[in-house]
């Protein structure tokens, strides 16, 4: 009886201890996921291709203005800026420019901290190459800078009205108007119109897009890069190769600098996804300039279907780049399951005036060397395709045969299971090409690929190194130095494009009139709305002497450069 007794009560016991789990777990309340302030968003077309936000720009990358490279590379971005031809400048940074030097009167203050709030966000829509559509909206920073807007809104000379809201004009076809709050600017009326159309019906904007809610739900993250992909966005041009899918529908990357750059991006697709997770691959070897291993072999030879996945590849495969007597060195591997097999279906893949009479070598185009002369041959499971054919490569191959457990690279932790696994060191590289090691701050770059639910997420991460100020100045010097002939050769470009349009406006002026004008400003308006710089010493003043002081000579329908030297062809530019 008394054995019965404490059977049941076990089972009693048994049964309350259940019952309490189950209730907990089920009655529980459950955390609420931390959603991000999606306010601008609001007002954000949701057909926008591109779109990037940051939540607080002041603080974006804390102490970057107490470096010493700070203060080296911002001289240099200003003396760059000031010195290519704005003509040449992308529309990006033409929009980003004639917005600085609007709202803080030509001064190039720090515009940004200082006018906006801390919440900033852009939009873009690439159309051709001299024209993008670009939009800024930022909530306004505090009343002292309210005041300075409304006093640029109530002077402003030219503007238009639309469902009775003032849009402000300024640099010739860019507006700005502040509602709610919020200071918007763009590049085109069309743009200002659609977003002022959300604020009575915002079913249409990107805060309503499910595809874009579910990517920044996943991230969390306050500060990203956010493309549509496939046909809605930015095409396939952009996007292919980059992910498991034909095309990714969203792509999200978010980031955040930490003595260098960390960038998580998520990738979202709804077509099928091939590779999948594996045990982690060791590193190669330690003196590689860079390697990528993992999961490939499903991405890119997805043609064969299941004939590729069950009998020919196997999960791993990858790519080594090595230094080798002051080049490179390159090796590729993949698993196989069936020898026989792969090499009937690698002869297909391969030209077949690549493969030579020598069995074991063929010409193949490797990642960052091109065409070269290699050998290919069976390592246990996996195949290798390696060059130069007299290379050793077992000590850099050996270590990819076997798995590991969870590391660290370069500042990255590797999950124990991924689909890819990347590393470069970009110094060492750019070091071999050029010869020195000038970029020897930036530090090896690392990261990997994890395959979730209904998303790729890749993680890496760059770090920097900040020099002494003497270093980072002969740096500078020497990337002035080959930038210097790069603008030199725009500018000449830019004044020699100028210098055609005057003399075709002065040719069509004696077409129509019979004579040739007095000056160049005659030719204003019918023939050209301005007199063009000359770029190389920015003047557009004419005069009808030669005496190098910059601008343009004209005399009796002729015009020239007005300008002392030679050009980098060594002509005189009296001469062009």
């Amino acid at each position: 009886m008394f054995n019965h007794t404490k059977k049941y009560v076990f089972i009693a016991a048994l049964f309350l201890l259940i019952s309490s789990i189950v209730i907990v777990f089920t009655t529980r309340r459950k955390e609420p996921v931390a959603l991000l302030q999606l306010k601008l968003e609001r007002f954000v077309p949701a057909d926008s291709p591109v779109v990037l936000r940051i939540d607080n720009i002041k603080d974006l990358w804390p102490g970057f203005e107490g470096t010493r490279f700070y203060a080296e590379f911002s001289n240099y971005c200003a003396r760059v800026f000031e010195d290519i031809p704005h003509t040449q400048i992308s529309p990006a940074m033409d929009f980003f420019n004639a917005v600085i030097d609007f709202f803080s009167g030509n001064s190039r203050a720090r515009i940004i901290p200082d006018l906006l709030g801390n919440n900033v966000l852009f939009a873009y829509w690439p159309d051709t190459e001299l024209k993008s559509y670009i939009f800024l909206s930022s909530p306004v920073k505090d009343s002292e800078s309210e005041k300075q807007l409304s006093k640029s809104y109530a002077s402003a000379k030219k503007y238009s009205f639309y469902k009775g809201i003032k849009l402000l004009c300024f640099e010739g076809n860019k507006y700005w108007f502040v509602k709610e709050g919020v200071l918007f600017v763009s590049n085109d009326i069309s743009i200002s119109k659609k977003i002022i159309d959300l604020f009575e019906d915002d079913s249409s904007s990107l805060f309503r897009d499910a595809g874009f809610l579910n990517a920044v739900s996943v991230s969390k993250h306050s500060n990203y890069l956010y493309m549509r992909g496939g046909s809605r966005g930015i095409g396939k041009t952009a996007v292919e190769h980059i992910s498991p899918w034909e095309f990714p529908d969203n792509i999200l990357a978010a980031f955040s600098f930490e003595s260098g750059i960390r960038c998580d991006i998520y990738f979202y697709g709804s077509g099928k996804v091939s590779a999948k997770n594996i045990r982690i691959p060791a590193i190669a070897a330690t003196d590689a300039l860079m390697f990528a291993s993992g999961n490939f072999t499903g991405l890119f030879f997805d043609e064969y279907g299941e004939v590729g996945s069950r009998l020919i590849f196997g999960k791993k495969s990858g790519y080594i780049l090595l230094p080798y007597k002051n080049d490179f060195a390159g090796l590729v591997y993949c698993q196989v399951k069936d020898k026989e097999v792969f090499m009937e279906y690698f002869k297909k893949l391969t030209n077949e005036n690549s493969i030579s009479d020598e069995d074991g070598f063929l010409t193949y185009n490797f990642p960052f060397l091109g065409e070269k002369k290699c050998k290919y041959l069976f390592l246990d499971d996996y195949f290798v395709i390696y060059s130069p054919p007299d290379m050793e490569i077992s000590y850099a191959f050996d270590s990819m045969l076997h798995p590991t457990q969870n590391i660290t690279i370069a500042g990255v932790k590797i999950p124990r299971r991924i689909c890819g696994l990347y590393y470069m060191n970009t110094s060492g590289i750019l070091s071999v090409f050029l010869k020195n090691n000038i970029f020897d701050f930036i530090m090896p770059v690392s990261g990997y690929t994890v395959r979730r639910k209904n998303y790729f997420k890749t993680e890496f991460y760059c770090g920097l190194k900040d020099l002494s100020s003497g270093d980072w100045k002969n740096r500078i010097s020497y990337i002035n130095s080959i930038t210097n002939k790069k603008i030199n050769a725009i500018k000449e470009r830019v004044t020699m494009e100028n210098l055609k349009i005057l003399r075709n406006a002065v040719s069509m002026y004696n077409a129509g009139t019979g004579m040739y004008p007095e000056n160049l400003p005659a030719l204003i308006p019918e023939y050209i709305s301005e007199i063009p710089n000359e770029e190389i010493m920015k003047s557009s003043n004419t005069l009808s002497v030669i005496n190098g002081t910059g601008g343009w000579f004209y005399k009796d329908g002729w015009v020239f450069l007005n300008l002392n030297g030679k050009d980098s062809r060594g002509y005189f530019y009296s001469n062009w």
